[in-house]
Formats: C-alpha cells, sequence, structure tokens
C-alpha cells in the first residue's frame, strides 16, 4: 500500500488527511484518488481534463518532486509515501 498525505485545502475536502492506496505508479494513485475521495476533493484537485492541476505539488516519500506530465514513469513500491501540497503564493 502506498499512503497518500493531504494538506491545506485537500485535507479538508477530502475530509482526511490520508489515505492508502494500492497502486504500481504515480498515474494508478491519481486515478485512485479520484474515484475514492469526495467529488469536492475532486472538483479542486483535477482540472476538466482529468490531469491534476498546476498548482499542487506532489512528492515521493517527501524528498523527490513529481513531474505531474510523467506520472506513469513513476514506479512505487510497499511503503512509499505521496504527499500532496498546494502551493502558497503571494505577495
Amino acid at each position: 500500500m502506498i499512503k497518500v498525505k493531504l494538506f491545506g485545502i485537500l485535507k479538508e475536502k477530502a475530509g482526511k488527511n490520508e489515505v492508502l492506496i494500492q497502486a504500481n505508479d504515480g498515474e494508478e494513485i491519481i486515478q485512485a484518488l479520484s474515484r475514492e475521495l469526495r467529488d469536492s476533493f475532486s472538483e479542486e484537485f483535477f482540472k476538466k481534463d482529468g490531469s491534476v492541476k498546476d498548482y499542487y505539488m506532489l512528492l515521493l516519500n517527501r524528498e523527490i518532486a513529481i513531474d505531474q506530465k510523467n506520472l506513469k514513469k513513476i514506479k512505487l513500491k510497499e511503503g512509499d509515501s505521496i504527499e500532496i501540497f498546494p502551493l502558497i503564493v503571494g505577495g
């Protein structure tokens, strides 16, 4: 199982701060989040075409930023974690 940790508005929209998902790559994680979490989470996290909105950062094991355009290339193993953060902007 892969632990997906949610932060900020995503935690609020999902109604929980983490989810356990069985997945082999980054694309499967995204598909599972779409299926398993509330509609309000999906509306916040996904674009209309099903891709992840640009203002979210995904990390693998708190270290490696995940390229959202190449999710299929991110291979996962038992015990990995994905952290999803909204980017903080301001002026």
